[in-house]
């Protein structure tokens, strides 16, 4: 086999990859908490958008707590006015997975994204959303 030939083989796999990897990554649109919060779960994130009265710096606070009730260890947190991350990792586990949550003012409101990395879980994920609105009163 030739040196392009191997190339062209290596970008027809990648494609392949990708095309099947798209395949599973529609987005699903979740209702949390009555008709005050959707969320949209699209591959391994679940993201949602909060009312321009939430804080980032309050949903990192509550995302900590959220974390910490459920036994998670916090692995890394920062956080100002404009955006925040937190990384927790669930009990018994050292590396993987993990929960990263991400949350960035944007005009009008909050963007908050959810990942259990690294495949993704829905369930955990709206399960943690649902525990950090409780925490902020929404």
């Amino acid at each position: 086999m030739t040196r392009n030939s191997s190339t062209v083989l290596a970008v027809c796999a990648l494609t392949c990859i990708s095309l099947l990897a798209g395949v599973g990554c529609q987005s699903t649109p979740i209702s949390m908490r009555g008709d005050t919060q959707t969320a949209n779960y699209m591959g391994t994130t679940l993201s949602t958008r909060l009312p321009a009265d939430a804080r980032v710096p309050s949903v990192i606070a509550a995302t900590e707590q959220a974390m910490l009730a459920r036994g998670y260890t916090i692995v890394e947190s920062a956080s100002t006015e404009e955006a925040g991350s937190i990384v927790g990792r669930p009990p018994r586990y050292n590396t993987l997975p993990r929960m990263v949550v991400e949350a960035a003012r944007r005009g009008d409101g909050v963007d908050l994204s959810l990942r259990y990395e690294p495949f993704g879980d829905r369930e955990v994920c709206t399960a943690m959303l649902d525990a950090i609105l409780r925490r902020l009163g929404m």
